[in-house]
């Protein structure tokens, strides 16, 4: 991931604005499947029904914003095809490059399939995004305007070997600049919830209180040690000490750098 730009002031007022348009788009949207298109709160999130249709619209994308970008199975109804990506858009770089990312929990999958010490760079969860997830959610015209320029990040440049990923998960250091906590480090604006075809391939969701229906996301960053990757608790609360890596319950929130 590239060095943000832009002095700290900046960034701050730019994090505090993308916090508010996240927890609008989460009290708004977020409770509802992945097939809903019942968004009619005048809020600065595009809606379903104005997310991008073509590569071109994209350039109008901006902080906060929501596009639609490539197809997965999400209903769990594989007889009407594939459903649209809903990406938020975490920023928008001076480059007009977009950083997104997907809206819902869209599989789940193991960090790694073995119990054992491994790295982003050497892990089948990225393995996995950059072939099986890549092949089928995007064209050849998508693909052609996914970026590849995802230098490590400085906090696991050490971990990563400078992989260049079209797509990545983000780390630890990214998922609390993106989301403001509240004070019990808790963040409404983090939690996810899975389509339903995530959650019927045996993604474990939490029932009950708030955080009704939200399931835990991996994050790239090692956690405590190798045997372990960092996550998102269904609270919104980023793990540092991780999960071991062959959990199999644990949701994929995929991240892409587009540049239209």
């Amino acid at each position: 991931m590239k060095k943000r730009t832009g002095n700290h002031s900046k960034k701050g007022k730019k994090r505090l604005r993308l916090w508010v348009l996240l927890a609008a788009l989460f009290l708004t949207g977020c409770g509802n499947s992945a097939a809903s298109t019942d968004q009619t709160e005048e809020t600065e999130v595009r809606t379903t029904a104005e997310a991008t249709e073509t590569l071109s619209d994209l350039t109008a994308a901006k902080a906060g914003s929501l596009i639609t970008f490539g197809h997965y199975e999400q209903d769990n109804d594989t007889s009407n095809g594939k459903e649209p990506i809903e990406w938020i858009v975490l920023e928008k770089r001076e480059d007009g490059s977009l950083l997104v990312l997907s809206r819902y929990a869209l599989d789940v999958q193991p960090f790694h399939t073995d119990f054992k010490s491994v790295s982003w760079s050497t892990c089948t969860l990225r393995k996995w995004l950059n072939s099986t997830f890549m092949n089928t959610a995007f064209s050849s015209d998508e693909l052609a305007v996914i970026s590849t320029d995802n230098p490590s990040n400085a906090e696991i440049s050490s971990y990563e070997a400078n992989a260049e990923d079209r797509v990545f998960l983000l780390t630890i250091l990214d998922a609390r600049e993106y989301f403001a906590n509240d004070a019990d480090g808790n963040s409404a604006a983090r939690t996810c919830k899975p389509t339903a075809y995530a959650k019927a391939q045996g993604l474990w969701t939490f029932e009950g209180d708030a955080f009704d229906g939200n399931c835990r996301w991996w994050l790239r960053s090692p956690g405590d040690d190798a045997l372990n990757a960092a996550y998102v608790g269904f609270n919104g609360r980023v793990y540092n000490f991780g999960r071991t890596v062959n959990r199999d319950d644990t949701a994929i929130r995929p991240s892409l750098i587009i540049k239209p």
